[in-house]
C-alpha cells in the first residue's frame, strides 16, 4: 500500500518542526520511502514546493521520477467520489470555545468555594474532592 502525501507534510514540516538542516533524518526517511513506492504525492504539491523557490524545492527535485503524479481520469472521477462524500456527509465541527467561555467555566470559582476562608492561593481554587475524580486527566501517583 501507498500513502499519498499532502503539501503540509513538506512545506508546514520544513517551516515548523523539521528544517531540513535541523532534522535531516526526516528528510532522509522521505525520500528513501519515496523511492520505495510506500508515499507517492501529486504534482498540484510539486507547484507549491516549487514555488518556495528555498532549499525545500532543490530537496523535492531529487526525488524519484513519478513521485509527483499526474492525476488523471481514474484518479479524478474517484476524487470526485471522495469529494461529494465528505461535504455530503453532515459533518460539523465543534463550536471554538470563546474567551468568555474560558473565564466562565475556568477561571470564575465556583459557587461551592466562593466566600470559603482559606490561607493559602491554590486551596481556594482546588476543586471539591467528588469533582476531582471526574477529571479525565489525573496527576500521577507519585505527584
Amino acid at each position: 500500500m501507498a500513502y499519498l502525501l499532502d503539501t503540509g507534510v513538506f512545506i508546514e514540516a520544513k517551516r515548523r518542526f523539521y528544517g531540513l538542516d535541523f532534522v535531516p533524518g526526516y528528510w532522509d526517511w522521505l525520500e528513501r520511502e519515496a523511492r520505495s513506492g510506500v508515499v507517492l504525492s501529486i504534482e498540484r504539491v510539486a507547484d507549491e514546493i516549487d514555488a518556495q523557490r528555498d532549499d525545500l524545492s532543490v530537496w523535492a527535485a531529487t526525488l524519484p521520477r513519478g513521485f509527483f503524479l499526474r492525476p488523471d481520469a481514474t484518479f479524478s472521477a474517484a476524487y470526485s467520489k471522495v469529494n461529494t462524500w465528505a461535504s455530503t456527509a453532515g459533518f460539523r465541527p465543534l463550536p471554538k470555545a470563546s474567551s468568555s467561555m474560558w473565564q466562565t467555566r475556568i477561571l470564575s470559582p465556583r459557587p461551592s468555594l466562593a466566600g470559603t476562608p482559606s490561607s493559602d492561593s491554590k486551596s481556594r481554587h482546588r476543586r471539591p474532592a467528588s469533582e476531582r475524580s471526574k477529571c479525565p486527566m489525573r496527576a500521577p501517583e507519585w505527584a
